[in-house]
């Protein structure tokens, strides 16, 4: 045999082994390299073995996931296999409030709206009668704030929370004498002008009282509340939506006071005060609901409601002076009533970062059996709405960090 046919056959021995050999490295399983790690197959064997739908992310650490547990929902979102606790912003595991101690606080730009705030009623006597405007007490925006700070416990998002508010509003009303005909009076019976006693059960009926020449009006109402609860998720399957409940104990001090002066040439004529604080304590109960959206979470769009049923002492002091003739008189009750709270609070909600959140809404609340005046207008007017209900609305903007 020559040499160039031996070298032939040679490298075609060499080819045949080395193809043999690759030919059965494909058909074995992984080896295990000293370090206990499997080396991965090539993409082409994957497929083969595995079919398409496998992912190969061995490479990067990442272990394999099939795109059958990679759901996306209409929005684009993609939905983790593993089940979500509610409070997750980061994909299904990842905490946007995370276990710890967190805190934040809400500037509040809110006004209040009583069911029979009458500052004073506005009169006219002629010929076809009497016909009597009440002239309301229109609060304005102002600024209040809202602190809480609480602990959320690792792996359950539950959440024991401490929250005090503090809304501040404070509004007047002035006027001068209307002119001949018209009067203005205020809850007490206090006149500005001249004012004919219409009232046939007086001894003063048909008579002219003539006043001052002008009122001035203030009233304030202060809310103190402070709310102690317990915040639990309601576990969802991994989701876009996210439910809670809370049970707590809410203590409220509401405070509100109504002053008008009547003062003739300058110099004070008559006025009366009027004031009301009322302390109690008492349950109380939520349910928030929110929609995160975004493949994070990042952003949602949620609701609250609550619930609180106060039981409390309720003061009620009661004041007027008057120079011509020269007259005082004082009055005060105490009793105990129980005031109902209905709220509900909306808005959206952006997490940058696990342990940093804004939010913003509009909130609602009432107060109920708190919405009075206690005027009785000296019989020229009567108040004839009977809600009674002190209610609250306006904008909250929330900043909340964990530690």
């Amino acid at each position: 045999m020559s040499v160039g046919r031996q070298t032939s056959l040679w490298l075609l021995g060499a080819v045949i082994i080395a193809l043999g050999g690759q030919l059965a490295r494909g058909q074995s399983s992984p080896a295990a390299d000293p370090y206990g790690t499997t080396a991965a197959p090539s993409e082409q064997n994957q497929e083969t073995l595995e079919g398409p739908a496998v992912v190969r992310l061995a490479s990067q650490g990442v272990s394999e996931t099939s795109d059958s547990n990679l759901r996306s929902n209409p929005f684009g979102e993609s939905a983790s296999p593993t089940n979500w606790v509610a409070g997750s912003c980061g994909g299904c595991g990842d905490q946007c409030s995370p276990g710890g101690v967190f805190g934040g606080a809400d500037f509040l730009f809110v006004r209040p709206h009583f069911s029979e705030a009458t500052a004073f009623a506005h009169a006219s006597l002629g010929p076809a009668g009497l016909s009597v405007t009440g002239e309301e007490l229109n609060f304005d925006y102002e600024a209040s704030f809202r602190v809480f700070a609480g602990y959320r416990f690792e792996g359950s998002d539950t959440e024991v929370q401490f929250t005090y508010t503090r809304l501040d509003n404070h509004t007047s009303v002035d006027a001068g004498n209307p002119g001949p005909g018209q009067f203005l009076v205020d809850p007490f019976g206090n006149i500005v002008g001249t004012a004919t006693v219409v009232d046939p059960n007086s001894a003063l009926f048909g008579h002219q009282i003539t006043g001052g020449d002008h009122i001035s009006t203030d009233a304030g109402v202060t809310l103190n509340i402070y709310d102690i609860e317990v915040i639990k998720p309601i576990p969802l399957p991994c989701s876009q939506w996210a439910l809670w409940y809370s049970f707590g104990v809410r203590i409220a001090d509401v405070d509100q006071t109504y002053q008008s002066v009547i003062d003739s040439g300058g110099a004070f004529f008559s006025g009366g005060k009027y004031s009301v604080d009322f302390v109690g304590a008492g349950p109380r109960v939520g349910l928030r609901g929110e929609r995160f959206f975004g493949n994070n979470r990042s952003w949602s769009l949620y609701a609250d409601t609550y619930a609180s049923l106060i039981v409390g002492e309720y003061d009620e002091d009661f004041s007027q002076v008057t120079t011509a003739p020269p007259f005082a008189a004082q009055q005060s009750t105490k009793i105990i009533r129980t005031v109902p709270v209905a709220e509900i609070e909306m808005g959206a909600s952006w997490c940058p970062y696990g342990r940093l959140r804004f939010s913003a809404g509009w909130l609602f609340q009432a107060w109920f059996d708190l919405g009075t005046s206690g005027g009785k207008f000296d019989g020229f007017y009567t108040v004839t709405e009977n809600a009674n209900i002190m209610s609250y609305e306006g904008l909250f903007v929330r900043g909340e960090i964990g530690f």
